[in-house]
């Protein structure tokens, strides 16, 4: 009686998910963090998703030959040991991808800037490297009496990003009484920020860079307060 063997299909990830990953790893293994050249292949960091989940970018993770075992054993339920958790792979994942882009990623310097009378707000962004060529996604979260209002919209919402060429300082502003240019949370029930006068009125700013690899660096986010005796933004550390 002839036996029916059924073949595993290989779930292959795209070639670009491919090339950006091995780039942004150095080819070194994303769990042992050893350089492995050649000997290096893509894992699918959850492989019981579905669809196009399955093979994006997120869900992979260059490894080792010895490290991609270790996986599918940890998978497996081994009964010794620490199982490899999915957040904890990629946090590993991710470090290995810092570490290896990170001499790509110039110093950018950004703030509001006091150049413009309130309501409106400047904003600078400025590339203090010579060589390095990045592009910047900025949020400016908008918050009156330590509740969050929303955002401005654009540029400063995370939708478009900053070219950050060398030497190149990038200056732009948004207005808080622009209610076309805002975008107000809708649980939000406070003073409005262009009439906040007198209260606790700030600005926290996440700015992501991202290098010539397409690799996305978070930086951790930095406050200004609005000083209204002084009319002017105020580093908040």
């Amino acid at each position: 009686m002839a036996e029916t063997i059924k073949k595993r299909v290989r779930k292959k990830f795209p070639a670009n998910v491919r090339r950006k990953v091995l780039l942004w790893s150095g080819r070194h293994c994303c769990l042992c963090g050893k350089q492995k050249g050649l000997d290096i292949e893509l894992d699918h960091i959850d492989p019981n998703l579905k669809g196009a989940q399955l093979n994006q970018i997120d869900n992979a993770i260059p490894v080792c030959y010895d490290c991609h075992a270790k996986l599918e054993f940890s998978r497996a339920g081994s009964p010794r040991g620490s199982k490899l958790s999915i957040p904890e792979i990629k946090a590993t994942r991710n470090q290995i991808y810092e570490e290896k882009t990170r001499h790509l990623v110039p110093v950018l310097s950004y703030r509001p800037l006091n150049n413009r009378p309130f309501p409106e707000v400047g904003f600078t962004i400025q590339n203090n490297d010579g060589g390095l060529c990045v592009r910047a996604k900025c949020v400016v979260e908008i918050y009156v009496d330590r509740r969050l209002f929303g955002t401005p919209t654009r540029h400063y919402a995370g939708k478009r990003s900053w070219v950050c060429n060398p030497g190149l300082t990038v200056v732009g502003w948004f207005d808080l009484s622009d209610e076309a240019r805002l975008a107000q949370r809708p649980q939000y029930k406070g003073v409005h920020p262009a009439k906040a006068e007198n209260r606790d009125l700030r600005l926290r700013v996440h700015m992501t860079i991202i290098d010539r690899l397409e690799f996305e660096h978070d930086r951790l986010p930095v406050e200004w307060n609005y000083d209204w005796r002084k009319q002017k933004w105020v580093y908040d550390p």
